[in-house]
């Protein structure tokens, strides 16, 4: 996938939809394209949130340890934007993300975020939304 097919696609994602053509390009191109194989964690429950992630292709489970071990909470696929928590909210990750066979993702770092959060409030706005309507499990 090209630099132009990812801020396409990030075009169609909630919350980045409300971002510009130039501001879907430098977002783009300030993350960083991962892969991952079965089995590898994207997120590690307990782990400080220096990112947040969109789910190019795949898809990835979600567990939580709630002391009893780990439960599984849902499966997130292609288009999910994940780690917000962590990231917005300042606290250890709240689950753990395992990719559910291969998973191309966008990894976002969270400077990159609050930086385009601070220059375009309609992101903010969008990101507020999407965590009001998140069911975290």
């Amino acid at each position: 996938m090209s630099l132009a097919d990812e801020y396409r696609l990030l075009a169609t994602i909630p919350p980045f939809a409300v971002l510009d053509t130039a501001k879907l390009k430098l977002l783009a191109f300030a993350s960083n394209r991962l892969a991952y194989k079965s089995g590898q964690v994207l997120i590690r429950q307990g782990d400080p949130g220096r990112h947040v992630f969109v789910i190019l292709d795949g898809e990835v489970d979600v567990h939580i340890d709630r002391g009893a071990g780990p439960a599984h909470v849902r499966v997130m696929g292609r288009h999910a934007f994940i780690g917000e928590i962590a990231v917005l909210d300042d606290v250890p990750r709240t689950a753990t993300v395992t990719a559910k066979g291969a998973v191309d993702a966008l990894e976002i770092e969270r400077d990159v975020l609050f930086r385009m959060m601070t220059d375009d409030s309609k992101l903010t706005e969008a990101i507020d939304a999407h965590r009001a309507r998140a069911d975290y499990g």
